[in-house]
């Protein structure tokens, strides 16, 4: 079934923030916005960072297990995340399947 989640950040030159706040936190206030710069806080249910230092981009997420079940939101640990380039299906036909054929 589909669903939407509203989430707020922070944003700097270096990297970005996110999160779904509980629905009774104000994420028009300033000071609730940086709690998601806070190890822990109960009014964070999910948190996404990404960075950007050194030509490359990290990825971090951040999971409430009292207000979501971890089996089905994953947290993920940092990580660098890789660049890919897909081809499109033109692609893919005229460089891969039709070259195989000659």
């Amino acid at each position: 079934m589909p669903y939407s989640k509203l989430m707020h950040g922070v944003y700097g030159e270096d990297f970005i923030t996110f999160g779904q706040f509980a629905t009774d936190a104000s994420h028009e206030n300033d000071e609730t916005l940086l709690k998601l710069f806070e190890e822990k806080d109960e009014q964070i249910l999910d948190k996404h960072t990404f960075k950007f230092e050194n030509n490359q981009v990290t990825y971090k997420r951040e999971v409430n297990a009292e207000h979501h079940d971890t089996e089905i939101e994953h947290a993920i640990e940092e990580s660098i995340l890789a660049p890919t380039v897909d081809q499109s299906w033109s692609e893919s036909l005229f460089y891969g399947v039709g070259n195989k054929n000659m």
